[in-house]
């Protein structure tokens, strides 16, 4: 639904949004390049989990119980 400027007639809608597509294009552009540009040169943990593409809870997970299990099963410490 348009919305009107207040005092505007209806011969002229205001966009209901304000961000071009061409924008929202260049943000994803410059999202992809800057967090590439992190993880190759190594500012960014192997460790990070969240807000990384291709990387879950579960991955996060998934690690702490392999570290665990390897760490219990590398001890000396059997009951």
């Amino acid at each position: 639904m348009p919305r009107f400027a207040q005092g505007g007639s209806r011969k002229q809608p205001r966009p209901s949004w304000l961000i071009s597509v061409l924008g929202k294009l260049l943000d994803r552009i410059m999202s992809i390049r800057i967090t590439n540009h992190l993880i190759n040169n190594g500012h960014m943990s192997h460790h990070q989990y969240g807000f990384m593409a291709g990387k879950s809870t579960d991955h996060a997970l998934l690690n702490l119980h392999m570290t665990s299990t390897q760490q219990f099963q590398n001890s000396n410490m059997y009951a």
